[in-house]
């Protein structure tokens, strides 16, 4: 397992009292190739230490990902004073065994979001937003997010010095090779 994972993991467990842990930020670029910048929820990791989340197949950033399939989460956890910028490939999976397990896993609420309005569409006039599908049909506009880590710079900002790790993913080898390096 590649150390920042091991990171993270810990970084979580120390701060899973706090409910801002679970979300981190993904930048992408967008059709004008100006940067993109949104937080998403982690919704957990596979064997393969890929990063997983959630959205609405309508939402901009399916574009985006689907013109550059290409992203950097930034993730910093206040109670370790931690950061975490890992640039990943992005995969949406709107299909499979995975796709299911996690819609499987979200709040009623969350799979209800799913069949709103379209995002950024004016709410009607009432301010209520209407759904009419059954939750337990995977909505349509329900995609799973896949990053696939290929580096992550990892800096310890509570250290006195701060330390700062790259890790790499070796293209030839697949292994993770880490480098210290000056904060």
């Amino acid at each position: 397992m590649p150390q920042w994972k091991q990171n993270i993991q810990r970084s979580l467990h120390l701060g899973r009292s706090k409910h801002e842990t679970k979300y981190f930020q993904v930048a992408s670029i967008d059709a004008n190739d100006l940067p993109a910048v949104r937080t998403m929820v982690f919704r957990g990791f596979d064997d393969q230490h890929n990063i997983y989340a959630v959205t609405d197949i309508r939402s901009t950033k399916i574009t985006e990902f689907k013109n550059r399939h290409e992203a950097q989460i930034c993730w910093y956890f206040a109670k370790t004073r931690e950061q975490y910028r890992i640039s990943c490939k992005v995969e949406i999976l709107t299909e499979g065994i995975l796709y299911r397990s996690f819609w499987d896993c979200l709040s009623d609420t969350a799979k209800l979001s799913f069949d709103s309005p379209k995002p950024k569409s004016p709410i009607d006039s009432d301010g209520q937003i209407q759904t009419d599908s059954a939750i337990s049909k995977i909505s349509k506009n329900y995609a799973l997010i896949q990053f696939r880590p290929n580096e992550c710079d990892y800096l310890n900002l509570k250290c006195k010095p701060q330390h700062r790790e790259l890790e790499v993913m070796n293209p030839d080898s697949f292994k993770w090779e880490t480098h210290q390096v000056n904060a």
